[in-house]
């Protein structure tokens, strides 16, 4: 008896996670890498992650518990950390005129207008100019229309652009066609 054992030791250090909040701006377009979002991470950890802007979208930088308009980010991780990637739509709208059809002759002597406007992200207005009146407002979006315009005998002219949610605008479309 009297035999003792020799004394074992364990090392470890205690790592204190918490779980991170990395979202996408909902006005914009894009990914995260890697996605950290609901992962618990050590906190006083450094992380890096990236932000790539899709098609239309250029990268606007972060914003929430640290703030960098780079693409690339580098935090430290801390306690209720919520970070979000911004994106800004880049790419203008497109609009069309899709009646009367250019360069056709129109026998009604008062006409609806229509046409179709399309965006990656949302068009929020149509404008148009018939003839040689003021820009107005057009009924509808993505399909929108002008009513009640009078025929002036001989060329007319309707001219429309479309307006994104982000103020991007559309090269003006313009038809002329005969009365």
């Amino acid at each position: 008896m009297g035999n003792t054992s020799l004394t074992n030791t364990i090392a470890f250090n205690y790592v204190v996670t918490q779980p991170l909040t990395l979202s996408i701006d909902p006005l914009g377009a894009g990914t995260i890498s890697p996605n950290y979002n609901g992962q618990s991470l050590v906190i006083g950890k450094a992380y890096k992650v990236t932000a790539k802007a899709a098609k239309g979208f250029s990268v606007a930088g972060w914003s929430g518990g640290i703030s960098s308009a780079a693409s690339k980010l580098t935090f430290t991780m801390e306690s209720g950390l919520a970070l979000t990637a911004n994106f800004k739509d880049t790419q203008r709208p497109t609009c069309v005129v899709t009646y009367p059809a250019a360069k056709k002759t129109v026998t009604n002597d008062v006409i609806t207008a229509a046409g179709k406007a399309a965006d990656n992200g949302a068009v929020a207005a149509v404008y148009y100019q018939f003839n040689t009146n003021a820009w107005t407002l057009a009924e509808g979006t993505t399909n929108w229309s002008a009513a009640g315009l009078t025929l002036n005998p001989g060329n007319n002219i309707i001219r429309a652009f479309a307006v994104d949610a982000s103020t991007n605008i559309s090269l003006t479309n313009s038809i002329t066609f005969k009365h």
